[in-house]
């Protein structure tokens, strides 16, 4: 009984550690690719028909989800609702290569 409680707790202690290996050099390569980049602002004009969400949609990094893009728009742009009105610019942000 004790050999097999020595033995579980081997693999539990293998599987943390196969798991923070894992996690670690996940957020080293996020890192290096964030130092490669450069944020980016850029003011665009909006126009007839223009959301949010379609500005978003053209306009956010892959490695961003439209609804975190449109949230951070708002944010710079200082709005509290989604609606926008054409003939106005917006500030939107991308990444260098």
């Amino acid at each position: 009984m004790k050999k097999l409680s020595i033995y579980l707790m081997a693999i539990v202690m293998a599987c943390l550690l196969i798991v923070t290996i894992s996690i670690s050099s996940s957020l080293k390569t996020d890192a290096r690719e964030k130092r490669s980049s450069s944020k980016i602002y850029e003011s665009i004009s909006i126009t007839d028909g223009d959301t949010l969400w379609t500005i978003a949609s053209e306009h956010k990094p892959a490695t961003v989800s439209t609804s975190e893009y449109v949230k951070e728009i708002k944010k710079i742009n200082s709005l509290s609702t989604d609606k926008i009105h054409s003939g106005n610019n917006l500030i939107v942000y991308y990444y260098s290569e």
